[in-house]
């Protein structure tokens, strides 16, 4: 929040790829403070900046990684599409959403059903 939404978006990438690195941590509280990172960053940041290092944590083979992070983007997504901010491209969230849906834990495939 210090940062700034200007400020923000420059340093997205780099600072949500490795706190979503946590999001597979065997520990439900390391999980739970990089969603709440994740939370945090999203309040300040756009989610055009957000959407790929999402993507890219959920390539992760660590199911509760992945079920955290498609409930995320299922509670968030709609918030980014109702705001007034500029378009962002979904494309990257293609691919994993679809894995989600074809994952053999039941919480994964809920979770991407959500997010559709």
């Amino acid at each position: 929040k210090a940062l700034g939404s200007k400020h923000a978006d420059t340093y997205a990438k780099g600072v949500l790829k490795h706190a979503l690195a946590n999001a597979g941590d065997n520990k439900r509280n390391v999980r739970d403070a990089a969603v709440e990172c994740l939370n945090s960053w999203s309040a300040v940041s756009s989610m055009e900046k957000i959407v790929p290092p999402v993507a890219g944590a959920l390539a992760s083979d660590n199911p509760a990684a992945r079920k955290d992070l498609l409930e995320w983007l299922a509670a968030n997504l709609q918030v980014g599409a109702s705001s007034k901010s500029s378009a962002w491209e979904a494309t990257p969230l293609f691919k994993p959403v679809v894995d989600g849906l074809l994952a053999r834990q039941g919480e994964v495939r809920t979770a991407a059903e959500g997010v559709l």
